[in-house]
């Protein structure tokens, strides 16, 4: 996940940077020099929409550990004190 981290932010960072022809529009404006540009509304748009799908892919990531016990569903249930005990400390 870090790794697709990375490539993403790395991918944004230089569509941002490269988004003019020639890259002197950049910093000089759209009247000075003739020059191309990307579409900028599509590509923050690609980029709040990726930023949000990396976001909850992220924070899904732990919900397996959370959610499977640490014990057998038949040793939970059968033993009342390993609920009682282990859960309300973070389980063992």
């Amino acid at each position: 996940m870090i790794c697709l981290t990375f490539v993403w932010t790395v991918a944004f960072f230089f569509s941002e940077l490269l988004q003019c022809i020639p890259l002197s529009v950049n910093w000089s404006g759209f009247g000075s020099l003739y020059g191309q540009c990307l579409n900028v509304n599509m590509m923050i748009i690609a980029q709040a929409w990726s930023d949000v799908a990396m976001n909850i892919i992220i924070l899904a990531l732990p919900i397996v550990k959370v959610c499977l016990p640490s014990q057998s569903w038949y040793k939970l249930l059968t033993q009342p004190r390993s609920l009682s005990y282990n859960y309300p400390w973070g389980g063992s």
